[in-house]
């Protein structure tokens, strides 16, 4: 078989990690000999066994090893923090051969886990299947390489290209199914964030009701000074303010220039080992992060509703590209990106 058939195996493992590894990147190991998997595993909650640690330990026969090779998704750790170093086990079981899917970009791995085992005597094979496995990881990448959280703007129009608001009121446009599409996109980030009046008028709940999974992290962004708004509800949401903000009444407050807003909300988020957040507010919001290009995915849902009244849907960048286009029982679900 080929280095790419056992990365597959190894992506498959690592994608059951969706959404239960951040801070720490999802990871699939399989361990081969003799063109059969004698040991395989991923990383599925951060603080515990790594994926190379499960497969080893899944080895019946640990005097194989000596004699096998190690696919994983990621470089191995070289680091001790929450775990020992994986590098360090792979060295003492004595695999002699480890084929690695994408470099690990975090400043205490960054290609020192290939150097360690080199020097070791391990024969390692890099980038098979790279974009794939750094595709999987994409949160994980935007953070060390771009130091921000991964941005998701999220929002549904009808056929006439309004936003299914009216009077300050959301009116829902999605069907179940695309509900239960994007919940599941909600179970796969750290945070929701909306804006001051979503909060007010909505009171979203902003959880994973249509689909199983971990709820996110709340977060509500204002520029406003009055703060008679705030309640109780509030205390388990983080607020993100321009100006500062009543402290004793919330659980997390995060206060910000309006110059420098996108460096320090990141800074802030960052802080909190918020790694992705997903913008699920009215216009206003949606297209502050437009407007200021500080975005990574658009999640537009496009529905038959002939609403023809209301608030306009955000206006697009001309350059996007489409990634991915989804059918979902009359709505139509477009994920565009940045041009590269």
């Amino acid at each position: 078989m080929s280095h790419e058939y056992w990365m597959y195996r190894c992506l498959e493992l690592a994608g059951k990690g969706a959404g239960l590894t951040s801070p720490n990147p999802m990871v699939g190991c399989v361990i081969v000999y003799d063109d059969k998997i004698i040991g395989e595993g991923y990383h599925f909650k951060a603080g515990l066994a790594h994926a190379e640690v499960i497969a080893i330990q899944q080895v019946k026969n640990q005097s194989l090893l000596p004699y096998s090779t190690l696919y994983v998704t990621l470089e191995p750790c070289v680091h001790f923090g929450k775990t020992p170093p994986c590098t360090n086990l792979i060295i003492e079981k004595k695999i002699p051969k480890v084929v690695i899917g994408a470099i690990d970009t975090h400043s205490k791995v960054a290609g020192k886990g290939v150097e360690k085992l080199q020097q070791n005597g391990v024969e390692v094979t890099i980038n098979i299947l790279q974009q794939e496995c750094l595709a999987l990881n994409k949160h994980f990448y935007e953070v060390h390489n771009n130091q921000k959280p991964y941005i998701y703007l999220k929002f549904a129009k009808s056929k006439f290209n309004k936003m299914g608001t009216l009077n300050g009121k959301s009116i829902p446009l999605s069907n179940i199914f695309t509900n239960q599409i994007t919940h599941n996109l909600r179970t796969q980030v750290d945070a929701i964030l909306v804006g001051k009046k979503t909060f007010i008028n909505d009171n979203p709940q902003l959880n994973c009701r249509w689909i199983k999974g971990k709820n996110p992290k709340k977060i509500v962004f204002t520029s406003g000074k009055n703060w008679d708004w705030i309640t109780p509800i509030v205390k388990d949401w983080i607020i993100v303010s321009y100006s500062p903000a009543p402290t004793h009444l919330v659980l997390n407050n995060i206060v910000i220039s309006e110059k420098n807003w996108t460096k320090e909300l990141a800074k802030n988020l960052l802080s909190l080992n918020i790694q992705s957040v997903l913008i699920e507010g009215g216009k206003e919001i949606l297209e502050l992060f437009l407007n200021n290009e500080y975005y990574n995915e658009i999640w537009e849902i496009s529905s038959p509703n002939e609403l023809n009244y209301g608030v306009d849907a955000p206006n697009l960048p001309y350059d996007l590209k489409l990634f991915k286009s989804i059918e979902s029982h009359n709505d139509i679900i477009s994920i565009l990106t940045p041009q590269p």
